[in-house]
């Protein structure tokens, strides 16, 4: 998934509050959302988990949807609409799709390594990276600059980049931001396609203008289903947007989104975009972040925006944005968070 790149400004958790209501609730109701607000209990803050001590299925494989066809003798006394009522769309899997569809190549590991890596800081690897400007994919040469118990930090070669500022942000994804997000939304596929339990951050130049960073589910799979595959559990993050702005939080809200895609695709590979991207931009709450209305204030220009839809043009979606985050947002605010997992644990 791509988040692009918009301005940034810090508002309070007041702020939020106040737009979502000048969306949702028309004036004759102003009154009532205010008693509504004012009554709502205070969220309690997430406890963080120490990494080691998070609890997780470590599993060599991503599971596969527990499906139980419905005998035709039953759909033939349904009627179409409720003969629909019981599809199960499939996931979107490359590799089952490679199978079936390319005679050539008969098997493909789930996992590709055998044995975990353990890259040393200095290590230097080739990367593929897409950018949608183009709708190409480039090779690009990284050095591993940083490591914790929790991410590996490539940067493309031969760039210029902050190594302490990234190390310090790195530090509180690692340390904040990934054990909360695993404790809210889940893990990711652990230790994943390649059998490593650290994630892969490669900062790079070539990954779009308005890109500040993405997510790929390509990554998930063999080479051998995908040509373009890193094979590794990863995300990206456009070096020259960090460099230029030299805004080290929002990096860290970047990282905070972006890693709950990871976690989406493994838990939930058929999920909405809307309600995919919505739950991202809350991520950086459950991150131990500041409420953003960038998003939320697009929404109000546009209000008519339906909620669960997105336009293809990836670039051009800061109202639907704005529209998904303020509705878990709002579910959050109105039931809280334990609440606000449930359902979203239902609806995936």
């Amino acid at each position: 998934m791509i988040y692009p790149l918009w301005a940034r400004c810090s508002t309070k958790q007041l702020a939020v509050v106040l737009v979502f209501a000048l969306a949702f609730v028309s004036t004759a109701c102003a009154r009532e959302w205010q008693r509504l607000v004012e009554q709502r209990p205070t969220p309690v803050p997430l406890t963080v988990t120490p990494v080691e001590q998070l609890a997780r299925p470590v599993l060599s494989a991503v599971p596969a949807a527990d499906v139980t066809p419905v005998p035709a003798t039953m759909l033939v006394d349904l009627s179409t609409e409720e003969q629909l009522a019981q599809v199960v769309v499939p996931t979107r899997d490359l590799r089952d799709l490679t199978l079936r569809f390319n005679p050539a190549i008969t098997e493909i590991p789930l996992v590709v390594n055998a044995e975990a890596p353990d890259y040393e800081v200095g290590t230097q690897l080739e990367f593929w990276v897409h950018n949608p400007d183009t709708n190409t994919a480039s090779r690009t040469t990284a050095k591993l600059i940083y490591k914790t118990a929790v991410a590996y930090v490539w940067v493309e070669s031969g760039q210029q980049y902050d190594e302490a500022a990234i190390i310090h942000s790195i530090d509180r994804f690692s340390d904040q931001s990934y054990p909360a997000e695993v404790a809210f939304f889940g893990s990711e596929w652990f230790p994943g396609v390649d059998n490593d339990p650290r994630v892969h951050i490669l900062h790079a130049t070539n990954v779009g203008a308005g890109v500040a960073g993405y997510y790929s589910s390509a990554d998930e799979y063999s080479r051998l289903a995908n040509a373009y595959s890193n094979e590794k559990e990863m995300f990206y993050i456009n070096l020259n947007v960090l460099n230029r702005a030299s805004d080290y939080e929002y990096y860290e809200t970047v990282l905070a989104h972006e890693f709950q895609h990871m976690i989406h695709w493994y838990k939930d590979r058929n999920e909405e975009t809307w309600l995919n991207e919505g739950l991202s931009e809350y991520a950086q709450e459950v991150a131990g972040y500041g409420a953003d209305t960038i998003f939320a204030n697009s929404f109000i220009n546009t209000p008519d925006t339906q909620l669960n839809t997105w336009r293809l043009d990836t670039g051009n979606n800061r109202e639907h944005y704005g529209a998904s985050y303020l509705f878990v947002h709002y579910l959050t605010q109105r039931f809280g968070q334990e609440t606000t997992k449930t359902l979203v644990e239902q609806v995936s």
